[in-house]
C-alpha cells in the first residue's frame, strides 16, 4: 500500500478520467486489438489519445504491450511516447521489458 509521502513515478489519470464509463473508448479498442474502431476512431475528432486508464497508460501502452504493433503505428504520431504510467513506463519501455 502506497503512503502519502511515497513517491510515484507516474502521473495518475485525470480524477474525471472515468466519468463516461468504465474505460476510454480508445483503450477499450486497443485493448481488444480492434484496427478497424481504432482507425476509425483516429479518423475522427477525437480528442483523448492522451487519456490514462486507472494504471496510468495510454492507449499506446495498451498497444504495446499486447504487441498490436499496426495500432501503435497509427497511435505513435498523435500521442506523446515519453508519457510515463505509474511505474513509470514509457509505451517503449512496456514493449521491450518483457
Amino acid at each position: 500500500a502506497f503512503g502519502l509521502k511515497e513517491f510515484v513515478k507516474g502521473s495518475p489519470p485525470r480524477l474525471d478520467a472515468m466519468r463516461l464509463g468504465k474505460q476510454y473508448l480508445l483503450h477499450r479498442a486497443t485493448g481488444e486489438g480492434n484496427y478497424f474502431v481504432v482507425s476509425t476512431i483516429l479518423k475522427t475528432s477525437y480528442h483523448g489519445y492522451e487519456a490514462k486508464n486507472q494504471n496510468g497508460q495510454t492507449a499506446a501502452h495498451l498497444a504495446s504491450i499486447r504487441g498490436e504493433n499496426d495500432i501503435l503505428r497509427n497511435l505513435i504520431y498523435r500521442v506523446n511516447v515519453n508519457s510515463r504510467d505509474t511505474a513509470g513506463f514509457t509505451p517503449l519501455h512496456v514493449r521491450y521489458r518483457f
